[in-house]
C-alpha cells in the first residue's frame, strides 16, 4: 500500500482511443457517459476512469469495481477505507488518496483567466482575497497563478465537504497565501480539522484538502507519458496552509 496522503497527476499529451463505455464504469458512471453527446467530452471522461482504474490495479492492489458514487456525485472505496477524490481540467487529471479517519477533496486548473471568467468568480471569494487578485492586476501571470491557487483551495474544500452546507462553508474560507494562513469569516461546523496543500507554476494549478490531523506533507506522482502505470515523483513544492487559531 502507498504511503498517504499521496497524489496523482496526469498530463494527457493526446493519445487517447477510448470512445466506448468500460466494463469497469459503476452504475453512477454509466448512466452518465450515456448523456454525454460531446466526442470530445466522451473521451475524456472515459479517460479519465482508464487513469483512475490503472491506478487502483498497479498502485494500490485494488479492483476497480470498488469505486463507486453515492447519489450527490460524490465518489468513494466501496468496503474500503481508502478515501478518494478526483478532478479535471483542460488536459490534466488529478487523483487524490488519503487514508482511515480522513477524508479527501482535490481540485486542479488549467485553463486560461480572462477579464469575464475573474469577474463571474469573484463571488466567491473574501473581500482579502479579491483584493489581493485586483493588487496585481497588471501582473497577469502572477494574477493567473493566484486564481488558480485561491480557486482550486476552496473547490478541495467544496469537494471534500460535499453537502447542503457545503457552498456556505467555502464562502466562509479566507485563504492568505503570502501568510499560508487560514481563517474562517464565521466559526465553521467542523467535526475535522481541513489541512490544506497547494502548488501553481506553469500551466497547472493544484490543491488538496484533507480532513483530519497530523498530515505534514503530501507526496504527489506525475505521468507526462502515454504509458497509464509510468508515474513519477513530482517534483512541484506543495505550500502546506495553516488555520489561524
Amino acid at each position: 500500500m502507498r504511503k498517504l496522503p499521496i497524489i496523482f497527476l496526469y498530463e494527457d499529451s493526446g493519445h487517447s482511443d477510448v470512445l466506448e463505455p468500460s466494463p469497469q464504469l459503476c452504475e453512477h458512471d454509466q448512466r452518465r457517459v450515456l448523456k454525454i453527446t460531446s466526442d470530445k467530452k466522451r473521451t475524456e471522461f472515459l479517460k479519465s476512469r482508464s487513469i483512475l482504474n490503472s491506478i487502483l490495479t498497479q498502485y494500490f492492489k485494488l479492483s476497480p469495481k470498488l469505486f463507486k458514487k453515492r447519489d450527490n456525485g460524490q465518489p468513494y472505496m466501496d468496503g474500503n477505507n481508502l478515501s478518494i477524490s478526483l478532478s479535471h481540467s483542460q488536459n490534466f487529471f488529478a487523483y487524490g488518496f488519503s487514508g482511515p479517519e480522513t477524508e479527501v477533496g482535490i481540485d486542479v486548473e488549467a485553463k486560461e483567466l480572462s477579464s469575464a471568467v475573474l469577474e463571474r468568480t469573484l463571488m466567491y471569494f473574501s473581500e482579502q482575497e479579491v483584493t489581493a487578485l485586483k493588487s496585481v492586476s497588471s501582473q497577469r501571470t502572477v494574477q493567473k497563478k493566484l486564481f488558480r491557487q485561491l480557486w482550486t483551495l476552496k473547490e478541495s474544500y467544496y469537494k471534500v465537504n460535499n453537502g447542503s452546507s457545503a457552498l456556505k462553508e467555502t464562502l466562509n474560507l479566507n485563504f492568505n497565501l503570502k501568510e499560508s494562513s487560514i481563517s474562517f469569516t464565521k466559526a465553521p461546523l467542523l467535526t475535522k480539522r481541513p489541512q490544506f496543500f497547494t502548488f501553481s507554476g506553469g500551466k497547472v494549478g493544484l490543491s488538496t484538502c484533507i480532513m483530519g490531523s497530523g498530515i505534514d506533507s503530501i507526496k504527489c506522482l506525475e505521468n507526462k507519458s502515454s504509458a497509464l502505470t509510468s508515474f513519477k515523483e513530482s517534483d512541484k513544492a506543495f505550500t502546506k496552509l495553516y488555520v489561524k487559531e
